[in-house]
């Protein structure tokens, strides 16, 4: 038996016949997919404390295991984690987890007994248990556990979902032909993808507790009566009400609902601002799934909006421009730069990849950009005024910090240019944050706004100088 570890990082189980317990050491903290996979000797397994996730196939196929002790540390067990592990006949899940991937126990046809804590709190992707015998045995029409509903395996036509539930897995309900109402109550956070999917549902209401709600978790051919309670604030994915008469049933060509959430556009106009108050935008709303969505070209969003989905804008391929709290995303170009610098990139694989783009500019300027993660491509326009602001917006990022001060005069450059009427007010930000001009690069900077006679970025940058860096013959050197 032996483990080959690699910056506390288990990589491979290097199995032996006669060996049937690993306690994996304690240093290690993570463990790669199929470290163990198709064990055909290992019987125990223990998991130090420190490690966080099990990733996906761990122990895909390890017939012989029958028993695993996991650490009160773990938080994700991944899809097909442990699936066919046919020998498993218990297993107790710490109650930190909060992610159980797709099929984790899939195919773990022995396993009878799952132990959770009360006061575990894990949302569940579709077909966690399925082949299970612990599913298999369940006697209730709602498979329920904890504060999760795994199953719906009834058929009643109207249903009433238990007041502790907090999770609805995904594809919980799904194929439920015979189900036309159910009530879901105040206190459920999480519905999962395609947890009502093609269910006979033709009522329902959203409360205003729900998180958050999957991609096409109400594709209901019948469903032509949604209510939403005005409080809601979920996050929405994609096609949540795809090819529902409800929704095709709308006629404003903003589906709004709940507190202000854009779910979809439905119009054909070109030039699109976004209704005043919006606060969030949902996952695909304006995709080509409804209306010709080739037609638009630019999109204004109101200061209002706090949230946007990450493919809130896919496949909308002739867009140029989003006008965006006062930020002017000039999309052809970074399209054009995405597409230069991913020349095997198509069609939805492309849009994928530069969703992400314009996601994290749209973080960037709320001031959420997680640090680190700025998108650099070969675009002064782009770059700089995503970095920009995310120095305006205080987030503390040394990487961007010195891209700034090491290209400051193009910095100031693209400030001068195409940028919108708030340049003067986010370069006096820029200036406040004491950390883009310095000794080294002023005049430099200043050197280039007078080449491109950007005469009041100039006197600016003058005045810092004057006030904050003590130069003493300026004025000979520079001249309007």
């Amino acid at each position: 038996m032996g483990f080959e570890i690699i910056n506390h990082r288990l990589v491979t189980y290097i199995e032996e016949a006669d060996v049937t317990l690993a306690i994996i050491p304690e240093d290690v903290r993570e463990i790669g997919e199929l470290a163990f996979r198709d064990c055909q000797h290992l019987e125990t397994v223990v998991f130090p404390e420190g490690v966080r996730y099990i990733e996906r196939n761990q122990f895909f196929e390890c017939r012989t295991l029958k028993h695993v002790i996991l650490p009160k540390s773990l938080e994700s067990i991944e899809a097909y984690a442990f699936y066919g592990c046919s020998g498993l006949t218990e297993i107790r899940i710490p109650e930190g987890v909060t992610f159980i991937g797709h099929s984790a126990f899939k195919c773990c046809e022995h396993l009878e007994k799952i132990i959770v804590s009360e006061k575990m709190k894990a949302v569940f992707e579709k077909e966690v248990f399925s082949g299970t015998a612990w599913l298999e045995n369940y006697q209730e029409p709602a498979v329920i556990l904890n504060h999760a509903l795994i199953k719906y395996n009834g058929s009643a036509r109207r249903f009433v979902i238990p007041e502790n539930i907090r999770v609805i897995a995904e594809n919980a309900f799904e194929d439920c032909n015979t189900l036309e109402e159910v009530i879901i109550p105040e206190g459920v956070e999480w519905i999962g993808k395609e947890a009502f999917c093609h269910a006979g549902l033709k009522r329902v209401r959203i409360p205003g507790s729900v998180k958050f709600i999957g991609k096409w978790a109400f594709t209901c051919d019948n469903l032509e009566d949604v209510q939403f309670d005005e409080h809601l604030s979920a996050e929405f994915e994609e096609n949540v009400f795809r090819i529902t008469p409800w929704l095709y049933s709308w006629q404003d060509e903003f589906v709004i609902v709940g507190n202000q959430i854009l779910l979809l556009y439905k119009g054909f106009d070109t030039h699109i601002e976004v209704p005043p108050n919006t606060r969030q935008i949902a996952g695909k709303a304006f995709s080509k799934n409804i209306g010709i969505y080739s037609r638009i070209k630019s999109v204004t969003i109101p200061d209002s909006v706090t949230n946007i989905a990450e493919d809130a804008f896919y496949y909308c391929s002739n867009l140029e421009k989003i006008i965006f709290h006062g930020v002017i995303l000039d999309v052809k170009s970074m399209k054009d730069e995405a597409s230069h610098n991913c020349p095997n990139c198509s069609g939805g694989d492309f849009y994928e990849m530069f969703d992400g783009v314009l996601w994290y500019c749209f973080n960037f300027i709320l001031g959420k950009a997680t640090p680190g993660r700025l998108y650099f491509l070969d675009s002064d326009k782009v770059n700089f005024s995503m970095a920009m602001q995310m120095v305006v917006n205080h987030i503390e990022d040394d990487t961007i910090t010195a891209y700034l001060e090491q290209n400051a005069g193009t910095a100031f450059a693209v400030l001068a240019g195409d940028y919108p009427a708030d340049r003067h007010e986010t370069a006096q930000k820029l200036l406040d944050s004491g950390k883009i001009i310095t000794q080294d690069n002023i005049d430099d900077v200043l050197q280039r706004m007078i080449d491109i006679r950007a005469h009041e970025l100039f006197v600016m940058l003058l005045h810092y100088k004057n006030e904050h860096l003590k130069y003493t013959d300026v004025n000979e050197k520079f001249r309007l």
